[in-house]
Order: C-alpha cells, then structure tokens, then sequence
C-alpha cells in the first residue's frame, strides 16, 4: 500500500516498478533520489478549468528509477549516481552532474594524499605526495586492472640498458610516479619517463612523448575540476560521445591486432579500459573535457578511421585481413598476382560499396586524419 500523502505520479511509478520485479522502490527513495539528481525533473501538465496543475513522469522515468535502484544495490553512493546515470545515457541535470563529478575529483585527491601521508607522514608537496602514492600502489597491483602493467613492467627488464639493473617493480612505481606527477601535481614528467609509463601502461605506440608529457600535465585533477565547473550541457554530452567512441576504438583495435600477424596494431592497453572498470570510465569525461576543441576533432577523426578500418576487416575473407586494402600495398606488392587481384578486387568493390568508408581509410593512410 502506497502512502495518500504519495503523488499520483510516484504511485504510478512505484507500481509500474514492482510490475518489473522491482519492489524496493518507495516514495521516500524516489525523493532521495531526486534532490540528489539521479531523477529527471517531471512534467507539469495543466487542465483546463482545474486549478493547480498535475505532476506527470516523462518518457523513459521508470527505466530510469529502475537503474537508480539497481545502481543502489551495486553499492555506488548516491552522490555518485549522476555520473554513472549519465555515463549510461540518461538525462541528468547540469547543476547536479556537474557536483558528482566535482565530489568524485575532490574524494580521489583526498584519498591519494591519505595513501601518501599514511606512508609518509612528513609529505607536503604535491609532488611529493604524488610520488608516495605511487609507492604505495605500486605494492597493491595483484588482482586489480593493473595487473598487467606489472607483467609489462618486468619485461621491460629484459631490454633495460647494459649495465643499469632495473627491477620490474622500479618500473612499476616510476611508470605510477609519472602519471600522478602529471595528473595529481600537474607538473610535466620527463619524456623518458613518459616513455616507460606509456610502455607500462600498454599505451606506446611511438609517439611523441615531450607532447605526451605537457598533455598529461594539461589535464590534471585541478584541470579536470575547473573544466566540469564551466561545462555546458553540450560539453558533457560531446565528451561523453568521445568516450563511447573510445570503447568502439579499443575494441576495433583488439580485433584487428588478433586477427592481423603477431606484432600488429593492437596496443595491450587497449583491451584493458572497457566500461566494467568504473574509475576509467568515470574519469574520462572530465579528463576529455579538459580537452581543446582541436583534440576533440583528432580524436573522433581517430575513432572514425579505425570503426572505417574495422568495417573493411569485415568486409575481407580472412586471409586477406592481413593486408586491410590500401594500409598494406607494399606487402601486397611481395605477393603472388593472383592474391594483389584478388585484394585488389575486394577493395574496390568495398569502394564501391562503402565509398565513405573507403575514403577515411585512404586518408587516415595519407595522414590527413
């Protein structure tokens, strides 16, 4: 039995719920629920000749309550709901996003300093603080998602200069130290250790790694706060699309790198971010909102070029996977004519097919992407 104090609206709502098997859903929840942004903002409908007005529940409000109640039951806390309800797509209020996402940054800096300070009790700057931190995860890596970066960092021994005897664990906690020197004190690392970062991390694809050390630096948590501040609802909403683009990104990539020869284009890292990994996925909003507008159009030029990629993967018989069209014409050029026709064949009529397609892989290959 529903309380005659209840509204029309959350009644309806509490009884569509429980029609779904959901029957923890009271009205004293769903107002909780709502001062804390987890609900969208209902509808006011006015009939004519009736004073007052009638509070209605917009599309989509039940699935909604229906995946707070299930976020609740997950253990997230309440003030965090917003960035998990937004990260799945449901309409969240700005001034309410904009406080969890501003709570969380706030809670993970306090607690990285908590790990140092217990560690170290006379730290006090930020950089000290950062590389203390690092310590102490570096110790705590066994069953967490950074558990290969361990497996990374003690291969990395193997190629370790002549005459330098650097553990596996030293690269563990250097790798650490850099990226929290950036995103925790804001300070620029040095390039090399950028390099073994990224190398730890399963991210080093050659690239640029003084450009790579300013841009960690450039979105540290202070960054990160400030930008969620002065975000506008377009902001969100762009970044989060980036986000799910990424997803699409590393998978694409996985796939490719399993099916192309040993040494291809797979980074291990990639196949490690997916969504299940909730700090990941709740720091990459205000990480890419940190973002230019130009770094926003490099990546979906990115994400664009690679989903292009896959599509030709798929659009291939398997034993040409390997030369992907356009991207491999020198080693088309070592094989038989009979297999350059037959690729040749099979691009075109992708060209063909998927001409758009096809003219974002011809340009990502030119690097106009």
């Amino acid at each position: 039995m529903t309380d005659r104090r209840t509204s029309v609206a959350d009644q309806e709502t509490i009884v569509a719920c429980r029609e779904r098997g959901e029957t923890g859903v009271t009205a004293r929840k769903l107002e909780r629920w709502r001062q804390a942004g987890c609900l969208p903002a209902r509808d006011h409908v006015h009939v004519a000749g009736v004073p007052g007005s009638r509070s209605t529940n917009p599309d989509g409000y039940v699935d909604q309550v229906m995946a707070v109640a299930t976020l609740m039951r997950s253990g997230i806390k309440l003030v965090e709901g917003p960035i998990a309800l937004f990260a799945d797509g449901y309409p969240v209020r700005l001034e309410k996003l904009k406080d969890s996402y501003s709570h969380f940054l706030t809670w993970l800096k306090r607690r990285l300093t908590e790990i140092a300070v217990k560690q170290m009790p006379e730290v006090h700057v930020a950089a000290d603080i950062a590389d203390a931190a690092a310590r102490v995860l570096a110790q705590h890596v066994a069953g967490t998602v950074l558990a290969p970066w361990r497996q990374r960092a003690r291969k990395m021994t193997k190629s370790s200069p002549a005459g330098e005897k650097t553990s596996g664990q030293q690269y563990l906690d250097g790798a650490l130290s850099t990226l929290l020197t950036a995103v925790f004190a804001g300070e620029v690392p040095s390039s090399e250790g950028v390099g073994e970062a990224l190398t730890v991390a399963g991210f080093n694809d050659g690239q640029d790694f003084d450009r790579a050390a300013e841009k960690m630096a450039s979105s540290s948590l202070d960054r990160m706060t400030e930008a969620v501040h002065s975000a506008s609802v377009d902001d969100f909403i762009a970044a989060r699309e980036i986000v799910d683009g990424a997803y699409r990104y590393a998978a694409a990539q996985t796939r490719m790198g399993q099916a192309l020869q040993p040494g291809g284009m797979s980074l291990p890292g990639l196949a490690e971010i997916g969504p299940d990994i909730p700090i990941a996925r709740t720091l990459m909003v205000p990480y890419l909102l940190s973002f230019t507008a130009e770094d926003h159009e490099i990546a979906r030029a990115k994400i664009r070029a690679s989903e292009a990629e896959d599509h030709l993967m798929a659009h291939l018989p398997p034993h040409l996977v390997r030369f992907m069209g356009p991207i491999a014409e020198a080693d088309l050029s070592k094989e038989s004519q009979e297999v350059r026709d037959e690729a040749a064949s099979y691009w075109e009529s992708f060209e063909v097919s998927y001409p758009e397609d096809a003219e974002i892989i011809r340009r990502s290959v030119e690097g106009l992407y």
